[in-house]
């Protein structure tokens, strides 16, 4: 069971995040990111195939790690997906405590009570 106090902090917690629009922010930021994953991975497949390819299409280990590749681009984005999508998940983690943060700091300013937490 929660005390008054710890029952207001809880609640001015939340309505800092609906204050500082946590939500809609979060939710932008997951669909940036999730069209910036598939974006750079199918950029970075295109590159490869038009850029890098012709370069060293006379080289015979490239060749192999090009039939490699070709033979299994999905792994290829796969993999690249995965390293990417890390990525993102560490940015996601790092916005969503700025956003914690954010809503402590804006709890205490509403109940002007640091105590409550």
């Amino acid at each position: 069971a929660c005390s008054d106090q710890e029952l207001n902090a809880i609640l001015a917690h939340e309505l800092s995040h609906v204050r500082y629009n946590h939500v809609s922010k979060n939710v932008a930021a997951s669909l940036f990111l999730g069209c910036s994953i598939v974006g750079s991975c199918y950029g970075a497949w295109y590159y490869y195939c038009e850029y890098v390819f012709p370069q060293y299409k006379h080289n015979e280990k490239f060749i192999m790690f090009h039939t490699f590749i070709k033979d299994n681009k999905e792994l290829f984005l796969q993999l690249m997906c995965v390293g990417l999508g890390s990525l993102a998940t560490l940015c996601m983690l790092a916005l969503s405590r700025r956003f914690e943060r954010e809503a402590d700091q804006g709890a205490i300013m509403l109940t002007k009570d640091p105590q409550g937490f």
